[in-house]
């Protein structure tokens, strides 16, 4: 039985697990199962250690890219490593899914944290056309490294249709996928025992949304 620990973190409500535990790279996806089974909110789960070098690794359990998870791990070192009020670090960040290092910038003020991802380029930037409530309609797809970031307005897609449409678009366009409407999208209801909190920057666009470090939890898989 292994015991994995972990950080809950919230990055403009793209609830994040943060893994600190050393998992088999074949083991991770299990892990993530069982991670996200003990906290219904989380959406997706990212480990985080060193490589051979010490350098700080983040790895997404899809394979994937994502800035949030990046930031998340980016914050969550300095978190750990300290940092005095008005500080200025930037944390180079090996991720699965970029071909490069990817540099990320953080800032604390009174606890908050405020981070600037650097993200890798597109793949593509395209318009496909997807099925949605019974019509055909063209959405502008975003394609990062292992993930599609679909473009939807908040007027044509609440929450709980993202949820019924999703995984048929994932297998339309053959990859992990990710829904954005026009405002934050909503998520089941998130537990805020925080110990610190973190407002991101995504880009260069401030999103303002809380994001919350989480207390250390454990939990038990078999292994």
């Amino acid at each position: 039985m292994t015991i994995l620990h972990y950080y809950m973190i919230d990055p403009t409500k793209n609830i994040t697990a943060l893994a600190e535990t050393p998992v088999p790279t074949a083991s991770r996806p299990f892990a993530a199962r069982k991670i996200m089974e003990r906290e219904p909110s989380c959406e997706q789960v990212g480990f985080v250690y060193q490589n051979a070098a010490g350098e700080p690794c983040l790895d997404m359990a899809g394979g994937e890219f994502c800035g949030n998870a990046s930031m998340s791990a980016a914050a969550l070192l300095c978190a750990k490593a300290g940092m005095a009020a008005g500080e200025r670090r930037q944390v180079t960040l090996h991720v699965s899914g970029a071909p490069e290092a990817v540099p990320v910038t953080v800032t604390v003020e009174a606890g908050v944290f405020a981070c600037t991802v650097k993200l890798p380029p597109p793949e593509a930037v395209t318009e496909v056309t997807l099925p949605l409530a019974g019509e055909n309609v063209r959405l502008p797809v975003v394609y990062l490294p292992g993930i599609a970031h679909i473009m939807v307005t908040k007027d044509e897609l609440d929450a709980a249709q993202a949820e019924r449409e999703v995984r048929g678009w994932c297998e339309t366009l053959g990859t992990a996928g990710n829904v954005r409407r026009g405002s934050a999208r909503g998520v089941p209801r998130r537990r805020d025992a925080a110990a610190a909190g973190l407002c991101t920057r995504f880009g260069h666009a401030l999103l303002g949304e809380l994001l919350r470090l989480g207390d250390r939890r454990a939990g038990r898989v078999p292994g």
